[in-house]
């Protein structure tokens, strides 16, 4: 159940990511009917960056009986974990990558392992990880998805 409580989660922060809110919250909403009766928090609030906004959203609280359980995982996200705000500049913002980490985040944001895109820009994998890990420091973020949701608020990638 667990498993299938996260899985849900993901689910709903990429759509929300991609601008599906509605699919989000129906997602969102069936995550926590599934995990309120066996109270997996945890479940929910491990990937709490995104899902601290999805909550924010008053339909998350809107059901009755999972109103008390959504405040308990929005709790457990605690604001210091929502989603990262990084300052973009606004006449620049690609300039904060080289063109081979924003190359390198394109085809992180195409779904492309590691491996996959070392062979694609004949590289090792070793260097797409270091352009990985100077991509996170540089935009701030701890994931891949958190790169891509930054990387295209700034303009840096489609």
């Amino acid at each position: 159940m667990r498993r299938a409580v996260k899985l849900r989660g993901l689910l709903a922060q990429a759509l929300w990511l991609s601008g599906q809110r509605g699919p989000a919250m129906r997602e969102l909403i069936r995550a926590l009917t599934a995990a309120a009766p066996e109270g997996l928090v945890r479940a929910l609030a491990d990937e709490p960056w995104v899902l601290g906004d999805m909550l924010a959203n008053e339909e998350a609280h809107a059901h009755p009986s999972l109103g008390s359980f959504a405040r308990r995982v929005s709790e457990a996200c605690g604001p210091s974990l929502a989603a990262p705000r990084r300052a973009l500049p606004k006449d620049g913002a690609r300039e904060i990558l080289s063109p081979r980490e924003v190359e390198v985040l394109a085809r992180v944001a195409r779904g492309l392992t590691n491996k996959q895109i070392a062979r694609d820009l004949s590289r090792s994998q070793a260097t797409v990880a270091t352009h990985l890990r100077r991509i996170y420091e540089r935009l701030g973020a701890h994931t891949r998805t958190q790169a891509i949701a930054i990387a295209r608020r700034g303009g840096m990638i489609t």
